[in-house]
C-alpha cells in the first residue's frame, strides 16, 4: 500500500495538523473498527466457532516479529513499555558485585526500573546528561567497569531519544555489548513503527515498546522481544496461568497442570491481555507492514527536511542531530518561550509537544507537506514575535 492510500485510513488527520506522534499517534480507521467490533461481539463469541479474533494473539506476535526481524516465539505481549522493562530488570538475578549502565537522558520508564535495583546492592551507573545522547564511545567506556571491579551485566538504552530524536548506533553498540558479555536492553518506543530495526543484526537481547506512539495503536498495547539466549538467563518473576506449558487456554480444564513454563517468550506474559486493544493493535501493525517501514521512514524524513530548512531561517536552536545515521522521526528545537509557542501553535490548529524547554515535532505517515507548510507559516508568524533574544 502506498502512503497516499494509507492516509485515507486517518480521517481525523484532516481536522488538525497532528505532529505529535512521539506522544501518541492518530489511530487508523481499521484499528478503531476492530476494537469496536470486539467490544460489540466478544460476549457473543463461542470459542468453538470461527471468529475473526480466534487467531488474534498469534497474529499480533507474528506481525511484531516481522516488523523487527524476530521469531514469533521471541515475542511476549504486554500493555506498555514499563512492564516489559521491569520484567527484565527484576528477572536478571542481579545482586552485589553486579553493575548496570543506563544511557544519557533516558526517559524515566527506562531509568527508574534500573535505579530500583539499588535495593539489591546493584551498582546502577547512570551516564550524565552531557550532550543528551549516548554514543558508541560512551558505551565502550561505561561498560569497562568501575574502580571496585563490579562487572557490567546490562546496558539500558533508547533506540531513539525522546526529547531530541537522536537515533543511537544500535548496531555497533550491540556488537560492543555482545563482545563484552553485556545484555543489551533497548527501549524502542520512539523508533519502532517509524524506522527500520533488525534486532538480530543489532545483537539486541531485549526490546520493549508500547504501541500508542509510532505503532499507531491504542493505549494498553505493547510488547517484549526477548532473544532465546536472553530467555535462558532471565527468571520469570511474574508468572501467570498462561505462562504454563500445556495449559488449556479455552479454560475448559485448567486444574492439575504442573508448574512448567513454556519455553518461548510467552512465559513473560502476565495473565489475560487486553484483547479489545489487541484487536486494534493487529490492524495497525498490518497497515504499517502493508506500507513498509522503508517507505514510512522516507516519507517522514522528507517532511522533516522541509521543516529543518525553515528552522534554519528562524532564531531557534535545532537540537536534533540531522546526520543520516542518527536522525529519526523527531526534530526538536530550543526556545525559551516554548510553552507559549506551543499554545500559539495549538490556536493555529497545529499540535506539537513541549519537551525539556523546547518544541518537539514528530510527523507520521498520515502527515503531508501541506501540514509542514502550515506549521512553518505559524512559526514565521509567532517565533519572531517571541523575540530573538529569548530563543536559542
Amino acid at each position: 500500500m502506498h502512503i497516499e492510500a494509507a492516509r485515507n485510513e486517518f480521517p481525523a488527520a484532516r481536522g488538525c495538523v497532528h505532529l505529535n506522534s512521539a506522544s501518541r499517534s492518530i489511530m487508523p480507521r481499521s484499528c478503531i473498527g476492530a476494537m469496536t467490533r470486539y467490544a460489540e461481539t466478544c460476549h457473543l463469541i463461542d470459542p468453538e466457532k470461527p471468529s475473526e479474533f480466534n487467531t488474534l494473539i498469534t497474529d499480533v506476535r507474528s506481525e511484531i516479529a516481522t516488523l523487527i526481524n524476530a521469531s514469533p516465539s521471541d515475542i511476549a505481549l504486554s500493555w506498555n513499555t514499563s512492564v516489559p522493562l521491569n520484567i527484565v530488570a527484576q528477572g536478571m538475578r542481579l545482586g552485589p558485585g553486579d553493575r548496570v549502565v543506563v544511557g544519557r537522558s533516558e526517559f524515566p520508564a527506562n531509568l527508574y526500573v534500573w535505579e530500583n535495583l539499588r535495593a539489591k546492592d546493584v551498582e546502577v551507573a547512570v551516564l550524565p546528561s552531557g550532550r543528551g545522547y549516548t554514543t558508541v564511545e560512551d558505551v565502550r567506556e561505561a561498560i569497562a567497569g568501575d574502580a571496585a571491579g563490579r562487572k557490567t551485566r546490562a546496558l539500558a538504552l533508547s533506540f531513539v531519544a525522546f526529547h531530541n530524536g537522536y537515533k543511537a548506533d544500535v548496531e555497533e553498540i550491540g556488537r560492543v555489548c555482545k563482545e563484552n558479555g553485556v545484555m543489551f536492553v533497548v527501549d524502542g518506543i520512539q523508533g519502532v513503527g517509524a524506522l527500520e530495526l533488525d534486532v538480530r543484526k543489532c545483537c539486541i537481547d531485549v526490546l520493549a515498546s508500547g504501541g500508542q506512539k509510532w505503532l499507531l495503536s491504542p493505549f494498553g498495547t505493547g510488547f517484549l522481544y526477548c532473544s532465546e539466549a536472553a530467555r535462558e538467563t532471565l527468571f520469570p518473576v511474574f508468572p501467570g496461568w498462561l505462562s504454563v506449558d500445556e495449559m488449556d487456554r479455552t479454560g475448559r480444564s485448567v486444574l492439575g497442570h504442573p508448574f512448567r513454563l513454556v519455553e518461548d517468550s510467552r512465559r513473560f506474559e502476565i495473565g489475560t491481555l487486553s484483547y479489545q486493544d489487541m484487536a486494534g493493535f493487529r490492524e495497525s501493525l498490518r497497515l504499517i507492514l502493508s506500507v513498509g517501514l522503508r517507505e514510512i521512514q522516507s516519507h517522514i524524513f522528507g517532511l522533516l527536511d522541509c521543516l529543518v530548512a525553515e528552522l534554519r531561517e528562524l532564531p531557534v536552536e535545532i537540537r536534533s542531530v540531522m546526520e543520516p545515521p542518527h536522525r529519526s522521526g523527531i526534530v526538536a528545537f530550543g526556545c525559551r518561550n516554548a510553552r507559549h509557542l506551543k499554545q500559539e501553535l495549538e490556536k493555529e490548529g497545529v499540535i506539537v509537544a513541549e519537551r525539556e524547554g523546547g518544541i518537539r515535532v514528530s510527523p507520521h505517515l498520515y502527515n503531508t507537506r501541506a501540514d509542514i507548510a502550515r506549521l512553518c507559516a505559524a512559526l514565521r508568524k509567532h517565533v519572531p514575535a517571541l523575540g530573538q533574544e529569548s530563543c536559542g
